[in-house]
């Protein structure tokens, strides 16, 4: 018997409900799960013959979960109508991975390019910011958002085997911004060599973001303790120069960089479940050209715990310019 053109199934992962969506296109050879809730938003892709399913977006949204309104399926009372940021988040992509593992046992570890952002409230001249995560968690934690939620580790797209270089740079990176003294500039050096170097900043603006810099540098060290310090605060304040500091030490090409993530960091989660709830003939066709495949498509993580603003002094990123 042939498989169904969409398959439509209910998640449950207490305290959340989800719902996927698996089609199956060009005579059942590509694969497309659509996860989510009320909104989608994580999707894979992949063709029967690849050996690694491919995650080709991912996004948080509060509505990313199935509400509690009396759907067909396994759907409870108590499940929680609402994604909550940064643990809901983790929740919701280690339920997908499951799934896709569930599904298709025979599959390898899912791969994907880290595009992750956050989007973080007004920037030194009231734009809109938006940071790449992976270098906020390179900055605080010396590992990108998905090697330290999920395990990722960088491969080569072709065979799907570690990258070995990639690898290596991360390692040398962990080591430059972790080891205590010595590494670090003056402060003046610091400003010059990274946050003044494009000149981005308004006088008026870097006249009050230096001196709450200089106290957290001059305090600090290592480079990961001054990160540290910076990011909880408020994520604006790497705003422009932190990526000049990434590029300079951990010397990858994150947007042409492979990741997999391993399914032995997936447990079974004994309390997960999923039933079908509708098959058909599905509705209108998908696409599957490259782009669904990730090249180049935004992911989009929440704030986590870099969103808190603790202790900083909100006048330093007010709306008065020069």
């Amino acid at each position: 018997m042939s498989a169904p053109r969409e398959t439509t199934y209910h998640v449950r992962a207490p305290p959340y409900a989800f719902k996927a969506v698996v089609s199956y296109q060009n005579r059942g050879r590509f694969i497309r799960i659509v996860f989510g809730g009320e909104k989608s938003c994580v999707q894979f892709g992949f063709d029967r013959s690849e050996k690694h399913p491919y995650m080709t977006s991912f996004g948080y949204d509060a509505d990313c979960v199935l509400d509690s309104s009396p759907h067909a399926g396994i759907i409870e009372l108590n499940t929680l109508t609402q994604l909550q940021p940064s643990t809901g988040t983790v929740v919701m992509l280690r339920t997908a991975l499951w799934f896709v593992y569930k599904l298709f046992p025979n599959k390898k570890d899912v791969m994907f390019k880290d595009t992750s952002h956050l989007r973080c409230r007004k920037g030194s001249r009231g734009e809109p910011v938006r940071l790449e995560l992976h270098n906020l968690y390179l900055a605080k934690y010396s590992q990108t958002w998905y090697q330290r939620k999920v395990g990722a580790y960088p491969v080569e797209y072709a065979s799907g085997r570690r990258d070995v270089n990639a690898t290596t740079a991360l390692t040398a990176y962990e080591r430059f911004v972790t080891t205590a003294n010595g590494n670090m500039p003056s402060f003046n050096d610091f400003v010059s060599t990274y946050v003044t170097k494009k000149k981005y900043f308004k006088s008026a603006y870097l006249s009050k973001l230096l001196p709450f810099l200089r106290e957290a540098y001059t305090t600090s060290s290592s480079w990961q303790e001054f990160f540290s310090r910076l990011a909880e605060t408020d994520c604006r304040v790497f705003e422009h120069w932190l990526g000049i500091f990434i590029d300079k030490h951990c010397p990858l090409k994150f947007h042409e960089q492979e990741w997999a993530i391993p399914r032995a960091h997936v447990p079974e989660y004994p309390s997960f479940s999923y039933v079908v709830v509708q098959e058909g003939a599905g509705g209108r066709r998908h696409d599957t050209s490259d782009t669904m495949h990730g090249r180049g498509k935004e992911f989009y993580v929440d704030q986590d715990d870099l969103d808190a603003s603790r202790d900083f002094p909100q006048d330093i990123l007010n709306d008065e310019r020069a």
